[in-house]
This record gives C-alpha cells, structure tokens and sequence, in this order.
C-alpha cells in the first residue's frame, strides 16, 4: 500500500488514504482501490469500505471528512 493523502480534524485523529495494487485490495478489484484508516491517538482503524478509485487528496471542514480522486 502507499500513502496517497492525509488529513487531520480538530479532535487530532489522523486520517490515511491508502492506494493498494497488483490485484487490488484483497482481491476485491482487479485493478487498483482506496481505503482510508484513521489514526485516533492509540489504534488505527478503517473507515467504510474500499474505495474502487484511487483517492488523491482529503480535507475536514466543519467536522466531516471530505474526498476527491480519479474516477474511472
């Protein structure tokens, strides 16, 4: 996996955007897919589901994590 985007909200969680390859995530995509984790001080954990999209850029605005990529 590499480190496509990061982000951090007010609370300090950090969030990762991971871009897994060669086979896709888990076998799930034949390509390539996206998952966020989120770093709250003491474990990581994953947001949601994989992404099938490669995820390029995340922000947090008013407490709600936004984002964007390439959609294909």
């Amino acid at each position: 996996s590499n480190v496509s985007a990061i982000a951090v909200d007010d609370q300090e969680n950090v969030y990762v955007a991971l871009i897994d390859g060669s086979g896709g995530c888990s076998g799930v995509f034949n390509s390539f897919g996206s998952r966020v984790m989120r770093w709250n001080g003491s474990a990581w954990s994953q947001l949601g589901a994989y992404f099938r999209n490669s995820i390029r850029t995340m922000a947090v605005h008013d407490g709600q994590l936004y984002v964007a990529g390439y959609l294909y």
